[in-house]
């Protein structure tokens, strides 16, 4: 028939024609089965190889369910902040989503507040918010060195509930993985044009956590991001930058909710102090009743406190087990929330760096401790996120004490 190849040359053009259209074919059937997978959370960050991830610049869109909007510089602000001063001062928020403001609106975070109360003290200031989602102190050291370049007066410097969760796919943070994890991300997804390749690469990752469901480390050998020396570290390097560059540098302690962590870090507090049975007990008592959020580390505590009684066989099935909660298999929250607020404490009193407590601040002159954990517990809209009002008080206790640190 007239329509069949004859020469050799049609024929080999008519066998490129199909191996296209079947290429085609499947990269329409890849596209469709693993669309879901491409409309990630992660679309407004781009990876970074000093902070591992960072926002995009000029972003306005959503992620993780909220809006997330961000100028020319890639910080959570609807103006421009260039490098140079307009300003007598400036000062930078540095922390993680609950610095950014995850559910409230840009004029409601506390760093929109921090520069509201302060202009209204008849101070010409700029807050910029660089808080970004999922940021360990880490990461935060290392923005703040990015950010040594918009020269500013005062650093807010905020990390402490993402040090805290482990992420069993990846390593502890650490500058010399960040820079080896962007770039084959970078590459990756340059490579993930193609839906072959995408799907490909999904199915190599479903198969992989898939395995470390079924064969995951006990909690006593999974590390969490930051532990509390590399945590101590970083804080330390916060202060030996901020010092070398004439910078005021001032703490600010974030608290998780307690309807979620309450009892879990009752708990460790009684590990801590030597009381392991009640450690115990505290756990039992409350079996059926603990939060999903804090539900891994109460096991890795109680795994500890077996082990400190000489239980080991309780304490090894409290440490095999797991309840991963976030998007990879991990991100738990594992080690207690005062042992890394002690650090910042030991840091700050050894170098004379002001502390503000968050809790504190959103508690206000409220004395009675049944009312007073009744007032900070109002403030969250999820496990560690808060409320406007709970940004405007830390807000106004910032603007309080750093007022007094601003010098002509």
């Amino acid at each position: 028939m007239a329509f069949f190849p004859k020469t050799a040359k049609e024929k080999k053009r008519l066998a490129y024609m199909i191996l296209l259209l079947c290429y085609i074919g499947l990269e329409i059937r890849m596209g469709a089965k693993y669309a879901a997978q491409r409309d990630s959370d992660f679309r407004a960050f781009r990876w970074d190889t000093r902070t591992l991830w960072r926002l995009k610049t000029g972003y306005t869109g959503e992620a993780f369910g909220e809006k997330i909007q961000t100028g020319s510089s890639g910080f959570r602000t609807p103006r421009d902040c260039g490098v140079r001063k307009t300003t007598d001062f400036r000062i930078v928020t540095l922390g993680d989503s609950r610095t950014y403001g995850f559910g409230v609106e840009n004029e409601e975070t506390y760093s929109a507040v921090l520069q509201k109360e302060l202009r209204e003290r008849g101070r010409d200031v700029e807050v910029i918010n660089a808080g970004t989602h999922g940021f360990s102190a880490v990461q935060c050291r290392a923005q703040l060195e990015r950010m040594l370049k918009y020269k500013p007066d005062t650093v807010v410097f905020a990390p402490g509930y993402n040090d805290r969760r482990y992420i069993i796919t990846r390593a502890p943070d650490s500058s010399r993985s960040f820079a080896i994890i962007a770039r084959l991300r970078s590459f990756v997804g340059v490579l993930s044009w193609s839906n072959m390749f995408f799907g490909m690469l999904c199915e190599i990752g479903e198969r992989k956590i898939k395995k470390i469901k079924e064969n995951s480390p006990p909690l006593d050998e999974v590390f969490p991001r930051v532990p509390e020396n590399t945590f101590r570290e970083e804080l330390l390097r916060a202060v030996s930058i901020c010092q070398d560059n004439d910078i005021q540098l001032v703490f600010l302690l974030v608290y998780q909710d307690p309807s979620a962590f309450g009892l879990v870090e009752q708990a460790a507090r009684y590990y801590d102090e030597g009381d392991p049975e009640e450690a115990i007990e505290t756990i039992q008592e409350a079996f059926n009743t603990i939060p999903n959020r804090s539900y891994t580390e109460s096991r890795y505590y109680l795994g500890l406190s077996y082990q400190k009684i000489g239980n080991e066989k309780k304490a090894r099935d409290a440490f095999a087990e797991h309840r991963a909660t976030g998007s990879l298999f991990g991100e738990s929250v594992l080690r207690s929330e005062r042992s890394y607020f002690m650090i910042f404490y030991d840091v700050a009193k050894a170098h004379s760096i002001p502390v503000i407590d968050g809790r504190a601040a959103i508690v206000g002159d409220v004395t009675d401790p049944i009312e007073a954990e009744a007032v900070f517990r109002e403030e969250f809209v999820d496990e560690c996120h808060y409320t406007a009002e709970g940004h405007r008080r830390m807000g106004v206790a910032l603007a309080e004490r750093i007022d007094g640190l601003l010098v002509q």
